[in-house]
């Protein structure tokens, strides 16, 4: 398990939900419940260490 691939992929799917609920016209919440089981449980503490280093930046895409 890569735990920083598990938490670029978490990260992409909150970049996803940030700019897909407002076109529904959904609100988010800026907290963010984080859990894992297993192997899960690291993917989950990866993510939260990369949330707490700070904001979610826009995804840039390769080569941009």
């Amino acid at each position: 398990m890569d735990i920083g691939s598990e938490s670029t992929a978490s990260l992409d799917m909150l970049r996803a939900a940030r700019a897909f609920a407002p076109r529904t016209g959904h609100v988010r919440e800026r907290k963010v419940m984080v859990t894992g089981f297993s192997q899960g449980a690291s993917a989950a503490l990866g993510l939260g260490r990369a949330l707490e280093a700070g904001p979610i930046e826009p995804a840039q895409a390769p080569g941009t």
